[in-house]
């Protein structure tokens, strides 16, 4: 694991591309693709640390003779006396010095709602079902936390014969874990077929994927091991979707079953045990892992714990194998005494701090199909009358920046500063004056009070504080997670406004097209604008990386300008690793950090091997 605030650079293997130069080859020959980033100074190298696209049937350092984690010499065993070799990377041999059993204990701070990975988006359904599953591609980083490196995770090596083309070579000996129905049956070209056809399905208003991956004409199957895409347009995201957490290769025969909601069964590291609705997840072992010696942790256990003081205490009673202090509505005193007190329970415990989330961002927004959130008046009013600065200092503890609708801390793709709105109390009088509410007006804000979501802190802050600038009254109300999801977050219901923390991805075309044109996928405000929905589609085509900076930079101020949602800011994050706990410290790719549980172990501690 590496140290707080120092980036190490992993060589990656080399890209399997064609001889073409086309985007992604030209991407990963860039000079700043590592090295030249941590010459950079600070946050101020937007676009030096693009998505990097790396092959890995070839290892760079032929010389080295793959390990396991634990440093013993190793082969890779063979299914049918076929399965491909693997990299020496610790995504496929485990973090070094790795030693094999134990239990790891983590906490979910709501319930989870279900297991199928393409029908959600919460981060706890998400987090219960990532055990079990691995995708087509990773995205690997141990440096910048927009230094991403792709990865082949189920494919071994790939070919892009032109913009418009992709074939992926399967990893060999990879089979689904051995439980019914699937029985530990190999993964082939079959599965990618049906998964991509499954994601791409217009038909299920539940897919949350469709819109990633609608630019896909045809998938074939060559061989079992072979798939050919053929695309319609060139598609700038394409490797970062394929990457994407929510594109988890799952099981036809449990889907046909119906149970994929409540039975996640796929190729993963970890089978699940036992499901006791809110209250935990228990999860044991693969033995017929396809990584050689992996996963390191014997059991993972997902404790259901909503109340924020119940998880404090159980991490300080070390009860739990990793933890975070507390930012959202805290004052720096507050997140500084919660800090000491952990320091004082833990010897030895490290923090991870970081000044933004690259995944996450805090905002504001109003159901434009319900007034007066129609008005774009009323709209931008509520944007200038925000305090953005107090807000960081008061509520965050000065651990918060601000952000556009893409992450601030996600430097390729980061709002231009000048475009910022400012808080100006006089303009948000006078917006609110022309479209007739001089004194403000009363309405509602429909909350979360799950705490991925963050709405029952950030809904009552903001209220607070635009009754004080402008006379909104803002009655706060609290829906249950699940009635929350479907009224709000899938805009079935008539919301006048929310406030919520919102994903935000590692490539911007999930986090604007797919919410704010009127053919995205998790478009929920009722906005229809037809200059908007060109500029989207028209960066999802563009293949130079400096020209698509500039649209999706246009792109985030006519967002702002037209009042389609208020940009808080990104919050900073401090977990906090007990001594014993060694887990990779991947922060992008929404819940990327799940999917790497087969890597980490336990040195030690309550629950590790000598325990």
């Amino acid at each position: 694991m590496a140290s707080p605030g120092h980036w190490s650079v992993i060589r990656g293997g080399k890209g399997r591309m064609s001889a073409d130069d086309n985007y992604w080859e030209r991407w990963y020959k860039r000079p700043a693709r590592r090295r030249g980033f941590l010459q950079l100074s600070g946050m101020t190298a937007v676009g030096a640390a693009a998505l990097a696209v790396v092959g890995c049937g070839d290892d760079d350092d032929d010389d080295v003779t793959p390990t396991t984690a634990g440093g013993a010499t190793t082969t890779t065993p063979a299914a049918g006396d076929s399965a491909s070799p693997l990299p020496d990377h610790p995504f496929y041999k485990g973090l070094a010095g790795g030693k094999r059993g134990g239990k790891y204990v983590f906490a979910l701070s709501e319930d989870v709602i279900g297991a199928d990975p393409h029908s959600h988006e919460e981060p706890a359904s998400l987090i219960s079902a990532l055990p079990a599953y691995n995708g087509l591609f990773f995205p690997w980083v141990e440096g910048p936390p927009t230094d991403i490196e792709i990865v082949g995770e189920l494919v071994e090596k790939w070919e892009q014969p032109s913009d418009t083309e992709l074939i992926l070579h399967l990893r060999k000996g990879v089979t689904y874990q051995d439980v019914a129905p699937v029985n530990g049956r190999p993964f082939t070209s079959k599965d990618v077929l049906y998964n991509m056809e499954r994601m791409r399905d217009t038909t299920r208003p539940e897919n949350r994927l469709r819109g990633m991956f609608d630019v896909i004409e045809s998938t074939e199957a060559q061989d079992d091991y072979t798939v050919r895409m053929k695309l319609s347009q060139s598609f700038a995201p394409l490797f970062s979707n394929l990457a994407f957490t929510w594109a988890a290769m799952v099981a036809r025969e449990v889907v046909e079953a119906g149970d994929i909601e409540k039975t996640p069964i796929g190729t993963g590291a970890f089978i699940l045990d036992k499901w006791d609705r809110g209250v935990a997840l228990y999860w044991k072992r693969n033995p017929n892992y396809w990584k050689p010696g992996l996963p390191l942790f014997d059991e993972i256990e997902g404790q259901i714990i909503r109340d924020r003081a119940v998880r404090d205490a159980k991490l300080l009673a070390k009860e739990l194998d990793a933890g975070s202090v507390q930012v959202l509505g805290s004052s720096k005193e507050t997140i500084e005494k919660q800090m000491a007190e952990v320091r004082d329970k833990i010897s030895g415990v490290s923090f991870v701090e970081t000044p933004g989330a690259v995944t996450s961002m805090l905002k504001v927004y109003g159901n434009l199909a319900v007034k007066p959130f129609d008005d774009p008046r009323v709209r931008q009013a509520i944007t200038f009358a925000m305090p953005y600065d107090q807000m960081i200092q008061t509520y965050f503890g000065g651990r918060a920046m601000r952000t556009g609708p893409s992450s601030s801390a996600n430097i390729p793709w980061a709002m231009r500063s000048a475009d910022l709105p400012p808080t100006d109390i006089a303009k948000a009088k006078q917006l609110l004056n022309a479209a007739g509410y001089p004194d403000g007006f009363k309405t509602e804000a429909w909350v979360s009070p799950a705490g991925s979501y963050g709405g029952a802190i950030l809904g009552p802050i903001v209220a607070g504080l635009l009754k004080k600038a402008v006379g909104i009254e803002i009655e706060i109300k609290q829906l249950q997670d699940a009635e929350w999801l479907a009224q709000v977050y899938r805009g079935k219901g008539a919301y006048p406004m929310t406030a919520q923390v919102d994903w935000s991805f590692d490539d911007p075309d999930r986090t604007l097209r797919e919410y704010y044109s009127s053919k995205g996928s998790a478009q929920h405000q009722n906005i229809n604008d037809a200059e908007l929905d060109a500029l989207l589609e028209k960066q999802r085509a563009e293949l130079d990386t400096k020209a698509r900076q500039v649209l999706i930079q246009d792109i985030q101020k006519h967002i702002i300008d037209n009042g389609y949602m208020t940009p808080l800011l990104t919050q900073g994050g401090i977990t906090a690793i007990p001594p014993w706990t060694h887990i990779p410290d991947i922060r992008t790719g929404n819940a990327n950090s799940y999917r790497t549980r087969d890597i980490g172990y336990l040195d030690g501690g309550p629950r590790g091997p000598s325990a």
